[in-house]
């Protein structure tokens, strides 16, 4: 029998922003597809979630963990962006498009 590389399931770490909350966890995906294709596909539009495993959930304002479950399963129409990360890299604490809190004014100044 042959084998392709889309027989097998490959585990991806991601970073999924809501309006208020950022998602760290893995996506199971098929093998071989990019993670748009994966996005975009038939199969995925109609189920209208998106399925992470071991996730954690935290505040983009106060930077404040919301959550850390084993599975969360995330509406689409509710994400705003999916980033991924290098295999074996942690995602980062925070990112530029998390929202600033109390503690980091935004100072706007001329040069």
């Amino acid at each position: 029998m042959h084998s392709s590389q889309f027989d097998k399931f490959v585990e991806e770490r991601i970073t999924v922003l809501t309006e208020g909350e950022r998602i760290d966890g893995l996506l199971f995906r098929m093998g071989g597809a990019r993670l748009s294709d994966f996005l975009n596909s038939s199969i995925q539009q109609e189920a209208g979630f998106l399925k992470l495993k071991d996730a954690a959930v935290t505040c983009r304002r106060s930077g404040d963990s919301l959550a850390e479950v084993p599975f969360l399963m995330v509406a689409r129409d509710k994400i705003v962006m999916v980033m991924t990360h290098a295999p074996d890299a942690e995602p980062p604490a925070k990112t530029v498009l998390d929202k600033p809190t109390a503690a980091e004014p935004v100072s706007w100044s001329r040069r």
